[in-house]
């Protein structure tokens, strides 16, 4: 009997690195195969990408950036805003390696978008408590609104900075709008949510 149990815990086991093992295999071929893709169109963005929408030949996964790419626009336009621009192809490679959930069709992985902004220098914070929002969107200088419902199978990373005090709104990008953070909380109170805040 305890041969047996042993036995099932080393089949279990091999099983599991079996998976792991040609999963991360697969990220590596899906990689390689979708930045030679990306790759001819490095040169057509060389600055801010305001919308998503457009970018369905740019690779990510098993799907592409105009569909599940907001949380790698949003480190993308911040890259280029601080001067530190990096091809699109490099980035979506990056994040195809150990990023995203379930090989993009869920975007991208939050905890990993804030490692690779660490990567960078940058400070990164992040937050759940929505009574802190204000304050500390206010006081950064990129910002980064996380809402996701599962029920209603949403998700995005709203990327927004440049706090102008007189008009009391924020330059959005993804899509491309001036707004208040007040207009941003009502249009996603239904969901859940995080700020992500880059110094």
């Amino acid at each position: 009997m305890i041969k047996r149990k042993k036995f099932t815990f080393i089949l279990v086991l091999a099983i599991i690195c079996l998976v792991i093992s040609l999963s991360f295999a697969f990220s590596l071929v899906l990689s390689t195969i979708n930045k030679q893709n990306n790759m001819k169109f490095d040169d057509d963005y060389d600055g801010i990408i305001p919308y998503q929408s457009p970018l369905k030949h740019i690779k990510m996964g098993v799907g592409n950036i105009a569909d599940n790419g907001c949380g790698i626009l949003s480190l993308y336009n911040i890259l280029v805003l601080e001067n530190k621009a990096e091809k699109l192809s490099t980035i979506v490679s990056k994040f195809e390696k150990t990023g995203l959930n379930i090989y993009g069709v869920w975007g991208t992985n939050p905890i990993s978008l804030m490692n690779v902004l660490k990567s960078y220098s940058f400070k990164v914070n992040y937050y759940f408590d929505v009574k802190y929002f204000e304050e500390k969107s206010k006081a950064s200088k990129y910002n980064i609104l996380v809402y996701v419902s599962l029920f209603e199978q949403v998700g995005h990373y709203q990327l927004f900075y440049d706090y102008n005090e007189e008009e009391n709104s924020f330059q959005c990008l993804v899509p491309k709008y001036k707004t208040s953070l007040e207009n941003l909380m009502d249009e996603t109170k239904n969901y859940f949510r995080f700020l992500i805040t880059v110094n």
